[in-house]
């Protein structure tokens, strides 16, 4: 069950997650440090302050990469850290710190995946509206080609922005995330429509602005549907679940279409297309860039049946079905049909740009953190990857998500992704086995899966 010469063995984390230093090296001030303060929004009302103190110990995160054997590291740039107003003035111990961490991944031999945005905006920008105004895809797009001049030198591979289905859909929708409005209909689509505009124009500025070779890409989230039997109907059922979500004025739940269709097609979902902005064909020719490849975050799977009156229907699962700590139930099967959906209909190299598993993860009293259930997650999911791979998706590697444990957003601290556990009233970081076991499917790729 080896993987392909060449695939991509990585693993992922955000800037706001994991960095810390929230006061330090001139960075402004974004949406979650504002959530944060706001009683009852976090649970144990924690906040990103500190996180996993990655500022001071990228170093150290390296090293630990370096003897897991990943081969490719996915993290994220804070937009406040290059410029603390979202526009304006560059600041250089911004660009300093992620020069140290690029250089230093670079030096051993760690492929660096840069995201251009994982949820922490600017709170000056978010003064002005945020998503919701017009002039927000400029923004974007200056800080992209900011960036580009910045990077693009020893940064091949780009993502413009991260799970916009989150940001939009919990920020701006059900009030979950920062910025934490409960928005209209109409609104939240606005903000998405705005966002997606930026995503686009942020492309074209990565690769007007690149100083040598760059490959863009786009990374999505959402339900994957899982078709109860072979039949068409039921594999027509899965695949609308990702690529034609029913939407409603009382309901409206991004999945991967809602992102994927209108940049790669030039079309919106018809359910979406009532709440659009005025004028928004206009901006189709900007939403539609060309992309290099697919991003793909991938964790939830129902299974769902055809019916006559809907476009899919869920079934039930079976009872007493694992689940992880985040109550997502277990089901290796969801990378199988979400890259081979995918795959078949964009005709894109594909990349998971996160999958994995919150556990209740401690130190036992050998000194190790035997998370047996995680390194069971990481041979299922990944032999069913192979399978899809098999079976001719275009998948090009796997983050796994994610390094460390960090500050897992409205959860705060409580759920531990993480292949390192970070005990965070020191910040000292442990592998785990499942660590381990990563590292001993890499060395081999995937042969071990057997």
């Amino acid at each position: 069950m080896a993987f392909k010469e060449g695939f991509v063995w990585g693993t992922a984390t955000a800037s706001y997650q994991i960095e810390g230093a929230v006061n330090e090296g001139g960075r402004g001030e974004s949406v979650w440090d504002e959530f944060c303060r706001m009683k009852g929004k976090i649970d144990d009302d924690d906040n990103g302050d500190s996180a996993c103190d990655s500022y001071h110990r990228y170093s150290e995160d390296i090293q630990l990469m370096k003897e897991i054997g990943i081969k490719a590291y996915r993290f994220s740039i804070s937009w406040t850290r290059i410029l603390p107003d979202g526009i304006g003035e560059i600041n250089m111990e911004g660009v300093n710190y992620y020069n140290n961490l690029i250089n230093g991944l670079l030096e051993n031999g760690i492929e660096p995946y840069v995201t251009l945005f994982h949820w922490d905006y600017p709170m000056e920008l978010q003064y002005k509206g945020g998503w919701l105004n017009p002039e927000s895809p400029l923004w974007f797009e200056n800080y992209a080609a900011i960036c580009s001049r910045l990077f693009s030198d020893r940064v091949k591979y780009w993502i413009t922005s991260n799970e916009s289905q989150c940001y939009i859909g919990f920020g701006y929708g059900t009030g979950w995330h920062a910025p934490g409005f409960k928005l209209p209909v109409n609104q939240v689509v606005r903000a998405w429509h705005h966002n997606l505009k930026g995503l686009g124009l942020a492309a074209k500025a990565i690769r007007e602005n690149a100083k040598g070779e760059v490959k863009v890409g786009l990374v999505a989230c959402g339900e994957v549907g899982i078709p109860a039997s072979d039949s068409e109907a039921d594999m027509q059922a899965a695949r609308n679940v990702l690529f034609d979500r029913e939407h409603s004025e009382d309901s409206i739940d991004f999945g991967y279409g809602d992102l994927f269709e209108p940049a790669l097609k030039g079309e919106y979902p018809k359910s979406l297309i009532p709440y659009l902005p005025k004028g928004w064909q206009e901006d189709m020719k900007d939403i539609c860039v060309p992309l290099d490849f697919l991003g793909v975050n991938a964790y939830i799977g129902s299974i769902v049946e055809a019916c006559e009156n809907k476009k899919y229907r869920h079934l039930k699962l079976p009872v007493g079905i694992g689940k992880t700590s985040m109550e997502w139930p277990f089901k290796p099967e969801t990378l199988y049909w979400v890259t081979r959906f995918i795959s078949e209909r964009y005709k894109l190299p594909v990349y998971i740009t996160e999958n994995g598993m919150a556990n209740n993860d401690w130190i036992s009293t050998d000194g190790k953190i035997n998370d047996t259930q995680r390194e069971d997650y990481l041979n299922q999911y990944l032999s069913a990857l192979s399978k899809s791979i098999d079976d001719g998706a275009d998948v090009r590697g796997y983050f796994y998500w994610s390094l460390l444990d960090n500050f897992e957003w409205a959860y705060g601290y409580a759920k531990r992704f993480g292949l390192v556990y970070v005990d965070y009233s020191n910040f000292s970081r442990t592998l785990k086995q499942s660590a381990l076991r990563y590292k001993k499917i890499i060395e081999l790729n995937g042969e071990v899966l057997k």
